[in-house]
């Protein structure tokens, strides 16, 4: 069964315009308008909700451009940028801001639909990255903190380093908390000590 999707279009041109609502709507997704380029797209994406957006850039102006690409990364939606011309870097900029598709002269209506769909496998893909890229963050920030607190248990109390370890770990157990909650709140009662 097929996910029917509300797409939000950011263009000027009317012709350009036509031929996307047909493509989305041939797609079976429901098409909720076209607004300016100017628009205040976190605005415009807080008031419609749109599951995706369509960036159709005729010729770049650089500060609106700017804006909506630094609204697109904020906002982090599955985005296709239509674009007439284009040269590196306005792409780089586009695939830094999390544009999931990027298309230089190609806009035709049966291809909107299967576009659309690249953009959300590829804007999953990328947000599950970023997920996991973050989680892996967290668990190397905790560990640098367990390791400093561990280190200060063993330094100001004379543990051992399993001795520590496992101080930290019978206190975060008798808490419930975790051990790193435990490891920030002994780095910060040593700081205050000191």
């Amino acid at each position: 069964m097929m996910t029917v999707r509300r797409i939000l279009t950011i263009g000027d041109n009317a012709e350009r315009t036509d031929i996307i609502r047909d493509g989305v709507e041939r797609a079976g997704h429901q098409w909720l308008g076209a607004l300016p380029p100017d628009t205040d797209l976190r605005t415009e994406v807080a008031r419609h909700e749109p599951d995706i957006i369509i960036l159709d850039i005729l010729a770049p102006v650089s500060g609106v451009t700017s804006r909506l690409l630094a609204a697109v990364r904020e906002i982090r939606r599955p985005t296709v940028m239509f674009v007439e011309e284009s040269d590196s870097r306005m792409a780089e900029a586009a695939v830094e801001a999390g544009v999931s598709v990027y298309v230089v002269a190609g806009l035709e209506a049966r291809r909107v639909g299967a576009l659309l769909d690249t953009a959300v496998s590829r804007h999953q893909f990328f947000e599950q990255l970023r997920s996991e890229r973050d989680a892996a963050r967290a668990a190397l920030e905790d560990r640098k903190v367990i390791e400093r607190a561990k280190g200060l248990l063993m330094q100001e109390k004379g543990l051992s380093e399993p001795d520590a370890y496992a101080a930290m770990r019978r206190s975060a157990m008798k808490s419930n908390r975790k051990l790193a909650d435990i490891a920030r709140g002994i780095i910060t009662t040593f700081d205050l000590d000191v």
